[in-house]
């Protein structure tokens, strides 16, 4: 039986740094600084919606600097078996809302799609996910990538704390290299969701690095709720 206390709604807002990352569809690398907002809620058991958004600030090597608002991405995830092993589908739309021409966005409207596998033993959780993203091409005209993408995550909750690890990311396709990393996480335990998290690039087009933390809120906190996604 899951035990993990997940909130029904939750806020956080943070900062987030990554070094030597290539953007899709780009060849040269930058570093981001990216204040990001996102909610959540879970409407039932079985459903999990959520948004993201940040305003970003990136430089280059040669010391290019641009600033302004990201993407805004929408986000959903419904469980369609709830048992021994759990099995859910997702996807997730980016907006194109931050600017193309310094390469802050692609100006394309991004989905992804997923099916997830979970399986909760007492306070540890494991969640598999693969599926495709269908990304615009911002350089050819009414073109785009289809982008084979996987997850591999584990949650541990210690007391008064929730430890997570990451493994996976966007597989190489026709015009995108590979973007794989490893990401590792602690939050303090539903209602009080303060937390940090440290990324290191496992492909060379992934952040060389990244670190990030945060502060957030959650409520109606209980266990059974459903572990939410890797989406």
């Amino acid at each position: 039986m899951e035990q993990i206390a997940v909130p029904l709604w939750a806020v956080r807002s943070g900062v987030h740094l990554r070094r030597g990352f290539v953007p899709p569809f780009r060849a040269g690398p930058r570093n981001r600084v990216a204040g990001t907002l996102s909610g959540e809620w879970r409407p039932s058991q079985f459903f999990l919606l959520d948004m993201r958004w940040a305003y970003l600030w990136d430089s280059t090597p040669i010391g290019e600097a641009v600033q302004g608002p990201g993407d805004l991405e929408l986000g959903a995830h419904a469980w369609a078996w709830r048992g021994p092993v759990d099995l859910g589908l997702g996807w997730r739309v980016k907006l194109p809302n931050a600017q193309d021409e310094g390469e802050l966005g692609s100006d394309e409207t991004d989905v992804q799609v997923l099916g997830t596998v979970a399986k909760t033993w007492s306070q540890t959780r494991v969640v598999a996910s693969a599926g495709v993203a269908i990304l615009g091409d911002p350089v050819r005209f009414a073109n785009q990538d289809d982008v084979a993408i996987g997850w591999l995550g584990v949650a541990q909750e210690l007391g008064p704390m929730v430890l997570s690890g990451q493994l996976g990311g966007f597989f190489p396709s026709p015009r995108n290299p590979a973007r794989i990393s490893t990401r590792f996480g602690v939050e303090g335990a539903c209602p009080r969701l303060f937390g940090a998290d440290f990324e290191l690039g496992i492909t060379p087009a992934a952040p060389v690095w990244g670190i990030g933390a945060w502060v957030g809120w959650g409520g109606g906190c209980g266990a059974g709720l459903g572990g939410g996604s890797t989406l």
